[in-house]
């Protein structure tokens, strides 16, 4: 059995394909990570762009590289899709105020 404090430098992701530690970790819109060659594979390969895990519809560009501790990326990364951070929206009907919770 490994120690699970050993391993505290790797981040804890599997590709959906492979079963390994993503190498170019991406994830499509619906939240399922993969490396980056397994995915663009696997989309190549098929008819209809739909995710392996939901079946869900992918657009190519609309991945998302990831920023992984730890993470493994090679040259394959640079023709990933670039995309744009998205600000998140301010809910602004929801009141802001902070709680203290003393123990």
């Amino acid at each position: 059995m490994e120690d699970s404090k050993s391993n505290t430098n790797k981040p804890n992701l599997e590709c959906f394909i492979c079963l390994s530690q993503p190498i170019n970790p991406v994830a499509t819109q619906c939240g399922h990570i993969f490396c980056w060659k397994c995915i663009k594979s696997w989309l190549n390969s098929k008819d209809k762009l739909a995710c392996p895990v939901c079946k869900n519809g992918i657009e190519m560009d609309k991945i998302i590289k990831l920023f992984v501790p730890n993470a493994e990326f090679d040259n394959d990364a640079n023709d990933i899709p670039k995309q744009e951070r998205i600000d998140p929206q301010i809910n602004r009907n929801r009141p802001s105020f902070v709680i203290f919770l003393i123990l």
